[in-house]
This record gives C-alpha cells, structure tokens and sequence, in this order.
C-alpha cells in the first residue's frame, strides 16, 4: 500500500551511492534521484526500501536500507 508523508525540506537524508557507500545528500537531490533525474550521488540501488523517522506528521529523516 502506498503511503504518502509529508518531508522537512532540510530532513537528514542517508543513500546507498557507489560503492555502496553511505552518502549524505539533500531532500531534493533524492527527489531528482527517484524521478530517474541525474544526480552528483546516483542511487547504488534505487528500488531499497527506506527507514524513516517522523516527528507529528513530518518525515525528519530519511536512511535508505541496504540490501547485499
């Protein structure tokens, strides 16, 4: 079932990139990532799962899991 959060703009962002490698980078840089956009990080595995942290009803970090 798709779910849907709301996300501060400057959320705590952890990615998976080359390596993989435990990157930090900014909401909106994972946004052009997802959107199949170029990026200074591309995603080592853009279909993993991320663990998310929410404060109220707002995402205040996101870390993508990693899957060998």
């Amino acid at each position: 079932r798709l779910l849907t959060f709301r996300v501060r703009p400057r959320a705590h962002v952890t990615v998976m990139s080359r390596g993989p490698k435990a990157t930090s980078i900014t909401v909106a840089e994972l946004a052009r990532a997802l959107a199949g956009r170029q990026t200074a990080h591309p995603l080592w595995e853009p279909q993993a799962g991320y663990w998310i942290r929410v404060a109220g009803d707002t995402v205040v970090s996101l870390d993508q899991q990693y899957v060998p």
